[in-house]
């Protein structure tokens, strides 16, 4: 089977390796197609999707870009799905001025969490619980249903993030963006005053502080690279 059409190339343009090339210009003529290119990638993958998911749903939330695919046949569930996106994106566009992605984002969750499990675990290369990951290449994510609105949301928000990390060619730490988008997963609705709003405790915090009281955690200093 032929591997999907790599459809995101800011990894290129930001890798050490090809730094002097960059400074030099020679990636010039590629940069100056680079959004066309990405264009027909991302074409090329929701053609592939399509023709591997033919009994899913494709449910387009315009307000963000994002294309669902899903078996879920409830409609109550696919308002909360998308309801989740769009507060998300209402949320970065006024509180942390981010854009929704200009090229259209994939977002695949079965009704199954057998499949969602297998799907995420091989991305993943581990069994382990994973709920949710993102593939910056190929601008698409992958979630479960068991967890909630919160991991919808820390996905979407690691996509604004890679995205706008694309447009000047950046390339933040992985931990950073851990970071960032487990912050802003308790994105929830205010319906009184109308507006998108962080809880900033967040569940994870909880545990943290357990780990920590068990010693559980990873010391500080094994996460900074020394090198």
């Amino acid at each position: 089977r032929r591997v999907l059409f790599r459809s995101d190339l800011s990894s290129l343009f930001s890798e050490k390796a090809f730094s002097g090339m960059v400074k030099s210009k020679k990636m010039d003529g590629i940069l100056a197609k680079r959004k066309e290119l990405i264009r027909k990638g991302r074409n090329t993958l929701i053609a592939r999707v399509k023709k591997e998911l033919a009994s899913y749903y494709e449910i387009r939330i315009p307000e963000t870009n994002v294309i669902l695919y899903t078996d879920i046949r409830d409609n109550r569930i696919i308002g909360i799905l998308k309801d989740s996106m769009v507060t998300a994106a209402k949320f970065a566009k006024a509180d942390l001025n981010i854009s929704p992605s200009e090229f259209p984002i994939l977002w695949i969750m079965s009704a199954s969490r057998d499949v969602n499990k297998a799907l995420i675990g091989t991305l993943m290369g581990t069994s382990s619980g994973f709920e949710g990951v993102y593939v910056n290449a190929y601008g698409i994510f992958f979630s479960d249903t068991y967890t909630g609105v919160g991991t919808f949301v820390h996905e979407y928000i690691h996509a604004l993030h890679s995205g706008d990390q694309n447009v000047v060619l950046q390339k933040h730490p992985r931990w950073l963006m851990e970071m960032f988008a487990t912050t802003f997963e308790t994105l929830k609705w205010n319906n009184i005053k109308d507006v998108p709003e962080v809880e900033l405790k967040s569940e994870r915090l909880t545990s943290l502080c357990l780990f920590i009281r068990e010693g559980k955690n990873a010391d500080f200093s094994k996460l900074i690279d020394r090198k």
